[in-house]
């Protein structure tokens, strides 16, 4: 027998007990499991423990402002669907709201059956995106996107004269860790290594699965010396990290080349720099972290 899938999960975060209700009698008939906040703190407690699809926020809680707070929800996720209500429309708001990170925007009182309508669509083109720019394996960003955004960054780091610099990591005899414990295993160990990225870097950073076994990061306004520190603190982790239940030794290690952005270089020079600092890095015995000079 296939198993159920599970409900999808909507929070609700509105400090009207009223609203609140409303708005969970008109989510939970459309296959939601409902979860409600009346605040910023219980919604940072439901965000922290439950996997949700989609987030319905009041812009205006007594606390903080609705932005404020969604600014703070995609500092954590960069691709939970949120959908603001307010009982104050104008345009201006509305764009606010999108440039902050809303997926859309409603005035108050909603139809139900408007509502019902754009969460589908939020979740739907949320996972569209997801395809189209993150790897299926580890969830991070994939090779393409990793290069539209370095480009994006480089130009804004030259603009205002900003520091920027880069990571590329490889993991260490990789082929190796697969051949001996197999591809499932080493599916798992990628996974690992990118909840390790995900848990070693800033909300401002972009971290990526450039290739096979490698991984970059993109880190805005950072000197060479702090992502040099980056670079350290994912090595130590990765190297203290039992990745196979079955080894009595240390299965994988990584290693990292960082450069930093120079006066009028182009994305790809800078990414080449961190590719051969990265090589200098496995030149000195792997499980290593090389800085790129300044050309």
């Amino acid at each position: 027998m296939a198993r159920p899938t599970r409900l999808k999960r909507a929070l609700v975060i509105d400090d009207d007990a009223a609203m609140r209700e409303v708005l969970q009698g008109y989510v939970e008939p459309e296959g939601f499991e409902v979860f409600v906040a009346s605040s910023h703190a219980e919604a940072e407690e439901v965000l922290t423990n439950v996997d949700l699809d989609i987030v319905l926020l009041d812009l205006v809680l007594q606390e903080e402002s609705g932005l404020d707070f969604l600014q703070r929800i995609r500092a954590d996720s960069s691709s939970l669907p949120v959908i603001i209500l307010t009982g104050y429309a104008s345009v201006e708001t509305a764009v606010k709201a999108m440039r902050a990170g809303a997926s859309d925007f409603m005035t108050k009182p909603v139809d139900r059956v408007v509502l019902g309508m754009r969460m589908e669509r939020a979740i739907e083109l949320e996972q569209a995106r997801r395809l189209a720019n993150t790897d299926g394996l580890t969830g991070l960003y994939n090779h393409r996107v990793f290069h539209e955004r370095l480009g994006e960054e480089v130009t804004r780091a030259q603009r205002y004269h900003h520091a920027l610099s880069v990571l590329v990591c490889d993991l260490d005899r990789f082929k190796h860790f697969n051949d001996t414990y197999g591809h499932p295993a080493g599916d798992r160990a990628l996974i690992e290594v990118a909840r390790i990225f995900r848990r070693s870097i800033r909300s401002s950073d972009i971290v990526a699965r450039y290739g096979g076994e490698e991984f970059a990061v993109i880190l805005p306004e950072a000197t060479t010396q702090e992502a040099e520190i980056l670079a350290e603190r994912v090595r130590e982790r990765i190297a203290e990290t039992g990745f196979h239940p079955e080894s009595t030794v240390q299965e994988l290690t990584i290693s990292c080349g960082v450069a930093s952005l120079c006066d009028d270089e182009t994305a790809q020079h800078l990414v080449e720099r961190a590719d051969q600092a990265l090589y200098d890095a496995k030149g000195r015995g792997r499980n290593a972290v090389a800085v790129a000079s300044a050309h």
